[in-house]
């Protein structure tokens, strides 16, 4: 009886853990402005690094908006240099705490959710989810995971330096712009964003990232 009492206060004491790394998830602006159920799946699958998880998201959030302000790559949050430095530092940070695998399941998760909000017309940093921001963000996710296999420290400083090196460098992914922040197709001509309202493919181009430094801030 005693046994069977513990099983059930365990089972308790993991659905009150579940329920409030959902409440908390559900407050995240950095990558899940309302969790979706791709990614609530992902929380419920992965109880035990879910509340690690939620450190290491709010982390990359607040060193992403200092960045931001600092100016140090751009201030474009959606598709520029600052949006590729927040998805491949959440994944190599995320890697060095609970490994590859559950990291990237993470980053994919977010990415059907994405699709989902798309279908619902909501908008994630200002803009529509579409495939090409996908298919960057992607690209980005796998960087970060690599560049904490590659360096293999979990000091979260090295790992900033090393993500904003590569952004640099032109190994991450944005998207074309021009020196107003409006979007380019790759024949540099500018997108009417209103000819594609509520469309998924968008004719947006994706180029190596380091480019927007020459590029003014607003």
């Amino acid at each position: 009886m005693l046994h069977h009492g513990r099983l059930k206060f365990l089972k308790l004491k993991r659905i009150l853990l579940l329920i409030f790394i959902f409440c908390e998830f559900s407050k995240l602006s950095f990558a899940l402005p309302k969790i979706s159920r791709p990614e609530f799946f992902w929380v419920l699958t992965h109880p035990f690094v879910a509340k690690k998880t939620l450190t290491v998201s709010k982390d990359v959030l607040k060193i992403t908006l200092e960045i931001k302000k600092e100016r140090s790559l751009d201030t474009l949050i959606s598709g520029g240099n600052l949006d590729a430095f927040k998805h491949t530092f959440w994944m190599a940070y995320l890697t060095s705490k609970i490994g590859k695998r559950k990291a990237l399941k993470l980053g994919k998760a977010h990415e059907k959710g994405n699709y989902l909000q798309y279908k619902k017309h909501k908008k994630e940093d200002g803009q529509l989810p579409d495939s090409i921001s996908t298919v960057m963000d992607l690209w980005n996710n796998n960087l970060g995971a690599e560049i904490y296999l590659t360096h293999k420290t979990k000091d979260k400083e090295i790992l900033k330096t090393k993500v904003i090196e590569a952004v640099k460098l032109g190994k991450a992914k944005t998207l074309k712009t021009n020196s107003r922040y409006e979007f380019l197709d790759c024949d540099s001509n500018v997108i009417d964003l209103k000819k594609y309202q509520g469309k998924w493919n968008v004719p947006k181009c994706l180029i190596n990232s380091g480019r927007l430094f020459q590029h003014k801030f607003f």
